[in-house]
């Protein structure tokens, strides 16, 4: 029997055990508070998968708008609306897929979270305007994301499996 067939592997417990935590989150009271930053995470990246594919189907971002209350609004003009429209909650669901299926080692997990901490912090700089909370949650989720890649082990994997079950249970709501 090989090595990796005998017990859970490092990826296999990462993703479990941010399943669980989840789940023990959003069913203990006030808990619930501690998964709020993730709901602005979600958002930012919502607005900026519109931006994109208002930005790959020919259109002009204005900017994007993050609010206080985690709702959001891309200001796209021109491109294809429907592709645009349709982008948020989708692209958003994706890019959690793809998080939990790129972040496959620590050394590949550290490469996400700092290619997403780089995203948001050029969506910050080009387009992110208005409510002083959306503005502080993208400069948050920034920094936060690019200190935890500066170490690849087993935290730098379960902080990249947590992040991306987070973004696809908010991506579908």
């Amino acid at each position: 029997m090989k090595p990796e067939q005998r017990g859970l592997g490092a990826l296999h417990k990462a993703l479990i055990g941010s399943i669980v935590l989840t789940i023990v989150l959003s069913l203990v009271p006030l808990a619930n508070y501690v998964l709020l930053p993730f709901s602005y995470l979600n958002t930012h990246v919502h607005e900026l998968c519109h931006a994109l594919i208002g930005l790959a189907t020919g259109g002009n971002v204005q900017k994007i708008a993050v609010n206080g209350d985690t709702s959001g609004v891309t200001y796209v003009y021109g491109g294809s609306p429907f592709f645009t429209l349709n982008a948020g909650y989708l692209g958003a669901t994706i890019v959690g897929i793809a998080i939990m299926v790129l972040s496959a080692s620590p050394k590949s997990a550290q490469w996400v979270l700092r290619g997403i901490s780089v995203l948001i912090g050029l969506s910050m700089v080009l387009w992110v305007r208005g409510d002083l909370i959306g503005i502080l949650s993208g400069i948050f989720w920034t920094v936060a994301l690019f200190v935890v890649s500066l170490r690849a082990d087993k935290n730098t994997l379960f902080a990249a499996q947590f992040v991306g079950v987070q973004q696809c249970l908010n991506g579908l709501n």
